[in-house]
């Protein structure tokens, strides 16, 4: 999980990696655009609002069209839902580069519409339904909010196949892709502290031996694998 100390750092790097890029944006005199660079290398924080506007850089960058800069900057991490004072998104707007965001705001809600559904489907044990929405791009690795039965962090569809034991889901979300080292992070309960668990441990946890046995020999393939690609 990230801290804040690693968010600050990611942040100040992001506004670095583009310091030249903004840095030529000051002669076009945009509104604002002085305020918010310094703010955000003040904070280092790529989102930092405007203390007036409530804007953030990728507000004024859309409003101004600098589409290769506000593209990166989203893919770098900067938050397409921030509202600016007036509730404004950054992609509202008809620019090509507010049309370009509002593109990417749509993927991605479709991508979190098709994930959740995918989690659903998982923890569901529904394997045709699963396999439908995987071709239909939902990712097979999707970090949905929540645990298995609750809230937590990170859950993945394998995670919940694992932890609910879904031998035929789990079999089916490895054959699509499923990434077995992922984690999630379920909070303190019942006086157990804070755990960050995989597919397997989440198996382990609940006692499910035929999946922990599955994902164990997987385990092991995959460490013979490296072992010889390094030889």
């Amino acid at each position: 999980m990230k801290t804040p100390d690693n968010i600050a750092l990611t942040a100040k790097c992001l506004i670095n990696d583009h310091r030249e890029a903004l840095e030529n944006l000051r002669s076009q005199h945009q509104e604002n655009l002085d305020d918010l660079i310094n703010l955000a290398w003040t904070h280092h924080r790529i989102d930092q609002q405007h203390p007036v506007t409530g804007e953030t850089l990728l507000h004024v960058l859309a409003a101004a069209n600098c589409k290769d800069l506000a593209i990166s900057l989203v893919k770098d991490g900067a938050d397409l839902e921030i509202q600016d004072n007036s509730g404004i998104v950054p992609w509202f707007g008809s620019n090509p580069t507010q049309r370009a965001l509002c593109q990417m705001h749509n993927e991605t809600e479709k991508g979190e519409k098709l994930g959740n559904a995918l989690l659903i489907a998982a923890k569901r044990n529904q394997d045709e339904t699963a396999l439908s929405l995987v071709r239909q791009g939902a990712d097979v690795n999707f970090p949905a909010e929540g645990s298995i039965t609750g809230p937590g962090t990170g859950i993945t569809p394998l995670i919940a196949a694992a932890g609910l034991g879904h031998l035929d889901m789990v079999e089916l979300l490895i054959h699509l892709g499923a990434d077995t080292s992922f984690s999630y992070t379920e909070p303190a309960k019942h006086g157990r502290p804070e755990t960050t668990l995989t597919a397997q441990g989440v198996a382990e946890q609940n006692k499910h031996e035929d999946i922990v046995d599955l994902l164990r020999e997987l385990e092991q393939v995959s460490d013979i694998v490296k072992d010889t690609s390094q030889q």
